[in-house]
């Protein structure tokens, strides 16, 4: 069957997950074999059936988002902004309970709190 989030999950998870439902959307609401999603993104069958079960522990958020654009518009797959704002959510409640300094690494760049 189907897999839930774990308990207390982290940004990147959700985001996984999200993914993985949205696919699961379009195949139910375009009534789509689990071959039809295969051959649309690309994947095997099992690999497929791996994603609309979300086991998320299976792929990389790279691989889910390049699998959701051929199935959706680029102006459908807008995780970017709030992955970034959850993020910077949790490395601000972290500088207030461990204070180290007043800016955050991400993604190679310094993010001013």
């Amino acid at each position: 069957g189907a897999y839930d989030l774990p308990e207390n999950p982290s940004p990147l998870e959700k985001m996984k997950y999200d993914i993985c439902q949205n696919i699961l959307g379009y195949k139910l609401t375009n009534h789509s074999t689990t071959q039809q999603i295969a051959q649309q993104i690309q994947l095997s069958i099992a690999e497929t059936e791996e994603l609309l079960f979300c086991r998320i522990e299976k792929f990389t958020l790279d691989r889910l988002v390049v699998y959701a654009s051929k199935l959706f518009s680029p102006s459908h797959i807008k995780i970017t902004n709030n992955l970034i704002l959850e993020i910077l959510e949790q490395k601000l409640h972290a500088q207030k309970v461990n204070p180290m300094s007043d800016s955050h690494r991400l993604w190679g760049k310094d993010v001013f709190l």
